[in-house]
């Protein structure tokens, strides 16, 4: 059987990682499936080539090609013996067939444009990545399930330079980033501290951190095995955000490195992030300012978290068992189709 996952972006965002995440582990583990990846979107291109990430893909060992929805449709029909895993974006369109595929299976990314979710009345199934997403989705004419992202464990060996590391790396949009956020890291009364914040900017980091007396900008970094490294090196992963997401691939990359997260219970946080067992939540800067002097003071208490992390991880975050629920999904579908024939 052949498996092959689409995207219609390869830009910075948790939906292309899960992606090459996704496809990666299936290559892998999957040894009775031929894996695929593609790119159809409206362009033909990858995506906005400030935020594209090309490097994603070089990283995961994938070759990328790219075409548009109608160049897509016209050979579809060289699909209808596959699996079709569609990874949904905020501007992701229906993929059409001329002939159905075996299996056409949706998967939601994203808390964004859920209204569009309707406009896949042709897919098989729709699995959103969080409960979060499920209960917010409008009601589907096809079933609808829930299994909860997962990624690679980071296992790369972090620099460590400083007595107190902190940071940040992923898109940086207003709903996901303000500048009082490095404000606040600056007013800290850490020792030796360092905030890492990596991601395109759009909002004047550049010239903040001129002036800043820990915060360093890395900007792009789509360099997968240096975000890595990098983020291995944290103490402590600052994930302060402004609305509800999903389950953000950005807290997963902390967890998977075995850093504790601090973040707003929003959402999908609250599936991923479980309070004193892989990480810490606030509601305020005033909450955070008191985590945040305490775990720079107390080492003996973040050795121990990060030791919790890692225990986590491995029981409920890995993408071994992300991969390992959309095959008892795809099995439970085939049985069902070889029992009504």
């Amino acid at each position: 059987m052949k498996i092959v996952h689409i995207i219609d972006s390869l830009e910075i965002n948790g939906g292309s990682m899960m992606c090459f995440e996704m496809a990666s582990a299936m290559r892998r583990d999957f040894k009775d499936c031929q894996i695929e990846c593609l790119v159809v979107s409206k362009t033909g291109e990858y995506g906005r080539k400030k935020i594209t990430a090309k490097k994603f893909a070089q990283f995961y060992g994938w070759e990328m090609p790219s075409i548009k929805y109608d160049e897509f449709y016209k050979k579809s029909c060289e699909y209808k013996d596959c699996i079709i895993l569609h990874h949904r974006l905020e501007c992701t369109r229906p993929l059409k067939f001329k002939i159905k595929p075996f299996l056409y299976l949706v998967i939601n990314h994203t808390v964004q444009s859920l209204n569009r979710l309707k406009k896949f009345s042709n897919a098989d199934l729709v699995v959103s990545v969080c409960k979060y997403l499920r209960e917010r989705s409008p009601a589907l004419n096809v079933p609808h399930k829930v299994i909860l992202n997962g990624i690679s464990q980071n296992n790369s060996l972090p620099s460590k330079q400083f007595d107190f590391i902190t940071g940040r790396c992923h898109r940086l949009p207003s709903s996901k980033f303000s500048m009082n956020s490095l404000r606040f890291i600056d007013s800290l009364p850490i020792k030796n501290h360092k905030h890492f914040i990596a991601g395109p900017d759009n909002v004047g980091i550049g010239s903040y951190v001129k002036k800043s007396k820990c915060v360093q900008y890395l900007k792009k970094l789509d360099d997968q095995k240096e975000k890595q490294a990098l983020i291995r090196s944290f103490d402590v992963y600052f994930y302060d955000t402004y609305g509800p997401e999903g389950a953000s691939v950005a807290i997963l990359e902390g967890l998977a490195a075995g850093v504790p997260v601090m973040c707003k219970p929003f959402g999908g946080n609250k599936e991923l992030v479980l309070k004193d067992v892989n990480g810490y939540y606030y509601n305020d800067f005033k909450e955070a300012r008191t985590i945040l002097l305490r775990l720079a003071e107390n080492k003996k208490e973040l050795k121990e978290m990060k030791e919790k992390v890692r225990e986590d991880f491995e029981k409920r975050l890995s993408v071994e068992r992300c991969i390992g629920e959309y095959r008892t999904l795809i099995e439970k579908w085939k049985g069902n189709i070889n029992g009504s024939n």
